[in-house]
């Protein structure tokens, strides 16, 4: 009879049912988060437990088969938000556990080259956050970032922030995952919640936030201006969060800039 994996979301709880599949000699042909299984005739669901014993040692066989690089590229992985990775992530380690450190070369295998597209799309996310988050000033010290990626790329991008901004405590807001990366000023961690009520601007944040849009709409030489090739290296899904792109409240002391909004004003309401 054909087998299904349930798990519950979690990495570690992916790890179990690699774990699972070897010990009990079975082969599912779908591993899913809970929730998201799909039914099938003639088919047997089967509920993974999440056990942390069974997790690390299946992560130890996977750097020792496969190597360390190859470890960390299905971590990477798994933070996608493709409803199919635990599925090909599976058929990658057996791939792995077959053939050894090879595997990230065998890239014209079919269980190889679905996760190398998937763990390239994550690694161009994070690339992205990098790239595109905007921090802002809060009352308390405290520097805000929201950011809305594809994949859950914090545990990416956190160690990056913590270096670059390191002097000053942050949050890194990921709306679309509800997580949010904190630093404070010593260590960083990730805390999950629904919510998040960050405190109001800076005094001085506003005047921060017109000098960066003014030198953004001013160093453009208007004759020049290529929309469809800025879409190309900033996609519009980002300008949301951008300060580039945001309405800032006219300020009579503040002179205004040279050239106009680049962007269609109230985009994103």
């Amino acid at each position: 009879m054909a087998l299904a994996y349930s798990y519950d979301g979690t990495f570690d709880g992916f790890l179990t049912s690699v774990f699972e599949a070897y010990s009990r000699r079975e082969n599912p042909e779908e591993i899913a988060a809970d929730g998201n299984l799909q039914e099938a005739f003639g088919r047997k669901a089967v509920e993974v437990k999440t056990d942390d014993t069974k997790a690390r040692r299946v992560e130890a066989g996977i750097v020792k088969k496969m190597g360390n690089r190859c470890y960390q590229k299905i971590w990477a992985a798994f933070l996608s938000d493709d409803p199919l990775k635990a599925t090909l992530l599976y058929r990658y380690a057996r791939r792995g556990f077959e053939i050894g450190r090879t595997v990230e070369h065998d890239i014209a295998h079919p269980d190889v080259l679905p996760v190398e597209k998937i763990y390239m799309n994550v690694m161009r996310e994070s690339h992205f956050m990098k790239e595109f988050a905007r921090f802002s000033k809060m009352e308390g010290g405290v520097y805000y970032s929201k950011i809305t990626p594809k994949s859950a790329v914090i545990p990416i991008i956190m160690p990056h922030f913590a270096d670059r901004l390191s002097s000053q405590p942050f949050l890194v807001h990921d709306d679309a995952h509800k997580m949010v990366g904190v630093y404070n000023l010593e260590s960083w961690h990730i805390v999950e919640t629904e919510f998040l009520t960050v405190p109001p601007p800076d005094k001085d944040e506003l005047n921060y936030r017109r000098m960066w849009k003014n030198f953004y709409e001013t160093i453009a030489v208007a004759e020049r201006i290529n929309p469809v090739c800025r879409r190309t290296h900033m996609p519009m899904r980002f300008w949301r969060n951008m300060t580039e792109f945001s309405h800032i409240p006219p300020d009579k002391n503040f002179e205004e800039p040279i050239i106009e909004a680049l962007a269609p004003k109230n985009l994103f309401p």
